[in-house]
Parts: C-alpha cells; structure tokens; sequence
C-alpha cells in the first residue's frame, strides 16, 4: 500500500510541476488578448497549487516538516483567488455587453414621389354647344 502512496505522490508531484509551467506560460498570453486580462488572478492561483501539491508530496515523502498553516493558507488564499476571478469575468463580461450595444440598422424611408399636376386648357361645357346645334337645326 505504502508502493502505491508513493507513485501516486510521485505523479501528483509531475502534475504539479506540468501545472506550474503551464500557468507561466498563460502569463504570456494574457497579454495580449484584453479579454482574458481577469485571468492573470487565475494564473497565480493555479501556481499557487501546483506549490501546494508540491509541498504535499514533500510532507508524504517526509522531507520536510509539517508545517500546519500551510495546510491552510494556501488552499484559503486559493479559494479567494479565483472567487475574485470568478466576479472579476462576470463583471467584465456585463460591462463589455452593455456598452457595446448593437447599431440600429438605419432603414431608408421609400421616397415619396410628388405627383404633377397637369394643366390641362379649359374647354367650354358640353350642355352649351349641344344648345347652339339644337339651335341651329331648327332655324335652318
């Protein structure tokens, strides 16, 4: 049983190296994308414990002393690091959406087209000239 503590520590110690480097690289990165700017938080706690893991593996191979407050301070100032990530994206994130609210799209009105009048000429009323031809039939 002991066999297999020891590989297992000895694998969480890989990790949490893996995990460490992994986390310094993101610092690159971070950046130079505005977006992910909150997660340089994220990043700290993450080598945070890849430090705890490793400090855990030393105490199982008894290297080191068992120091007690370690046991908790890191994992509390973890725990606070990405609380504070967690509010610091949300936060972000609804500040991106309110200010950068969508363009109304401009719609063109149709263009109303003006209607021209013609003038046409003033002729003289029907009634009128069929009086005159009934008027001159019966003189003839």
């Amino acid at each position: 049983m002991r066999y297999l503590e020891g590989v297992l520590q000895i694998a969480n110690l890989f990790l949490a190296v893996v995990a460490g480097f992994i986390g310094v690289s993101l610092f690159k990165v971070s950046h130079r994308f505005k977006s992910i700017r909150v997660w340089r938080v994220l990043i700290v706690a993450f080598i945070l414990l890849s430090i705890q893991l490793i400090l855990g593996v030393l105490i199982a191979f008894k290297i080191i002393a068992h120091p007690k407050f370690i046991t908790h301070l890191i994992p509390t100032t973890i725990l606070i690091l990405i609380i504070y990530c967690v509010y610091s994206q949300i936060r972000y994130h609804t500040k991106e959406v309110c200010e950068t609210k969508p363009k109304k799209k401009k719609v063109k009105k149709p263009v109303k087209k003006k209607v021209v009048k013609k003038k046409v000429a003033k002729r003289a009323p029907k009634k009128r000239v069929a009086k005159k031809k009934a008027t001159k039939r019966r003189k003839k």
